[in-house]
């Protein structure tokens, strides 16, 4: 039997053990283990934990009762955890029961319950009631489980925040401005870092990089602009990575945006031929200089395209096994080896993987909607969706459920971070993510 003169206090640590032994196997997945004896939350748990069983019992003053409330109101999470606390089944019961019943037996009760935990594994339960040393013992651990109980729960207060930190840290940026510039002699300059102003010289050239994100070729003396034909061609190559994009003005003056994970080689200078073509992969949007005595050609995967001045996009990402070019002013045509096509403003030609080409109209708003700083897809897959969104936020996707498939229609900022973007999607109700790292996970 329990010391008499400790009934009263060690009928109240008993209590105290059976209620918030409920609060960390309620509110937190770990077990109490020595590493937290040591948390700066102790104190104050211990504190808390006397209110609210005070208050369970009726016992609370004016002043600790003001303290209690106040302590519920400067967080949502610690009203959340007194409500819970209060649903808990049976918690009202018990209470009752250690008023009633006699210490021993609740001590018995407690015990049983607790030696999954591993509290008492070690401990001989035959001998725990019959001596003073052993009740100081048990008091002594029940005091302790008290403050870890509420300690689980600061902890996990802490935890949470720590993950709102790490979730910030880890918030993954939209692309930007990065390219590399591969110049006729090998040279490799790149654009990210290179400062505003001349980058190098080629004969009568100068590839100037501005403050606006793009480089542009000035010819420095059109009177020597006169380069034999039958001399070799020099060509410079831009190329951009995953979660880039960049714009270049080319020596005729037509400009071309690349995005991400894309390239375009170029003569240094089109005086020398009678035409002027360039050779594209990836994807780019194209405002071709008006030039009637020299065609603009871009060769891209099997397709040639024609114009002689005029505004288009081209879509031709080889994971996307189709070439897309769409025509928004002037007149475009279209060559492959099945055959050639001509397409006029709001339409598009599309090669399959087989070569063939066909024409429909289009919304090109959507297909040049990422020029204008904007997902936007109507009726699109959702691997095509995460395919742009790998290239360009630098992401590897992994599906989790084979949903690729499913449709979506939709637009935002592709200047957003990309939790912005996947929310977005998950709106729907047809897919949900999770970002590990660099990695997203697509699942229903």
């Amino acid at each position: 039997m329990p010391n008499p003169e400790l009934d009263s206090g060690f009928g109240m640590t008993i209590l105290r053990m059976k209620c918030f032994k409920k609060i960390i196997f309620f509110f937190h997945p770990l077990r109490p283990s020595a590493d937290y004896y040591s948390m700066e939350f102790n104190e104050q748990g211990f504190q808390k934990a006397e209110l609210i069983l005070k208050f369970m019992r009726n016992e609370l003053s004016k002043a600790e009762e003001q303290e209690l409330f106040s302590w519920l109101e400067e967080d949502q999470e610690n009203k959340e955890f007194f409500d819970k606390l209060m649903k808990e089944p049976g918690l009202q019961e018990e209470l009752a029961f250690f008023q009633s019943t006699r210490r021993d037996e609740a001590w018995d009760e407690i015990t049983k319950e607790l030696e999954p935990v591993g509290y008492w594994a070690e401990q001989d339960r035959s001998n725990h009631s019959s001596n003073y040393r052993s009740l100081l013992r048990y008091a002594a651990a029940a005091s302790v489980l008290l403050i870890l109980s509420f300690g689980a729960f600061f902890l996990l207060k802490k935890e949470k925040q720590q993950e709102v930190i790490a979730v910030k840290k880890q918030e993954i940026k939209p692309g930007g401005n990065r390219a590399m510039l591969t110049l006729a002699d090998g040279r490799q300059i790149s654009l990210d870092d290179a400062a505003n102003g001349e980058l190098a010289k080629l004969e009568n050239i100068s590839i100037v990089k501005t403050a606006g994100g793009q480089i542009v070729y000035q010819i420095k003396d059109n009177n020597s602009n006169n380069t034999d034909p039958s001399g070799p061609i020099a060509y410079n190559t831009i190329s951009t990575p995953r979660g880039g994009q960049y714009k270049v003005i080319l020596p005729d003056g037509s400009s071309v945006l690349l995005n991400a994970v894309s390239s375009l080689k170029y003569p240094t200078s089109f005086s020398a031929s009678k035409q002027r073509k360039v050779e594209l992969t990836g994807e780019a949007y194209f405002e071709v200089a008006k030039d009637k005595a020299r065609p603009f050609i871009v060769s891209c995967n099997n397709q040639t395209v024609q114009v002689l001045g005029t505004h288009f996009n081209i879509n031709g990402y080889s994971e996307e096994g189709v070439t897309k070019t769409t025509l928004l002013e002037g007149a475009v045509r279209v060559k492959s080896s099945g055959g050639s096509v001509d397409i006029r403003p709001g339409e598009q030609s599309l090669l399959a993987s087989n070569e063939t080409l066909s024409v429909s109209a289009v919304d090109t708003e959507e297909a040049v909607a990422w020029v204008n700083g904007n997902f936007m897809f109507n009726s699109q897959d959702l691997g095509s969706i995460m395919r742009s969104v790998s290239r360009w936020y630098d992401t590897d996707v992994q599906y989790i459920d084979n949903i690729a498939s499913r449709k979506f229609t939709g637009s935002i900022s592709r200047y957003e971070n990309v939790t912005e973007v996947l929310n977005m999607l998950e709106l729907t109700g047809l897919v949900h993510f999770k970002v590990d790292g660099r990695r997203i996970l697509v699942m229903k």
